[in-house]
């Protein structure tokens, strides 16, 4: 259940009332038609898509409202926070370097996720592997098959199709 404060709601368990997190739309540019989302889970309610099903729901509420075009910012290192861009349809759109500010102040880069109106509900399409892969204590990160030693790298004189006299045929 999501209760309404303005641009922020407290996101509530239905049965026991408890409080699971908070989402809201705290930047709107009624100029340009973009909205941003935001959200925080509590510990005990992670990993059971509150954060995903909330972010859908202020995601609804910003188009409702005039919105063109709403984001959802993501720290690089922030795996979880970019599981559920993607499970709440976001398309990750790209990269802002030094574009967020850490809790010690430094500068971190920020993913921006986008979603417009005619995107399809459900999960976005993941186009590459881009978010790590979860590995239980218990699991070797090894099994990951290494990039080949050699490669074969040739580019081509401007403007003519054939190779240049510094192409090599094999890298180490």
């Amino acid at each position: 259940m999501i209760e309404r404060g303005g641009r922020t709601w407290s996101v509530l368990d239905a049965g026991t009332g408890r409080l699971l997190g908070n989402v809201g739309v705290p930047r709107v540019a009624p100029a340009d038609g973009v909205a941003e989302v935001g959200y925080w889970v509590a510990p005990w309610a992670r990993r059971q898509r509150v954060a995903a099903r909330a972010a859908v729901a202020a995601t609804k509420w910003a188009f409702a409202h005039g919105s063109g075009r709403v984001e959802l910012m993501t720290d690089v290192r922030n795996t979880p926070s970019q599981r559920v861009a993607i499970a709440a349809g976001f398309v990750r759109e790209s990269v802002r370097t030094s574009a967020g500010t850490d809790r010690d102040g430094s500068r971190t880069d920020l993913i921006c996720w986008r979603r417009l109106p005619g995107d399809p509900d459900g999960p976005s399409k993941r186009l590459l592997p881009d978010l790590r892969p979860r590995v239980s204590p218990t699991e070797s990160s090894s099994s990951v098959r290494p990039f080949p030693a050699t490669l074969r790298v040739c580019w081509s004189v401007s403007g003519t199709r054939r190779p240049s006299a510094g192409c090599s045929s094999r890298v180490s």
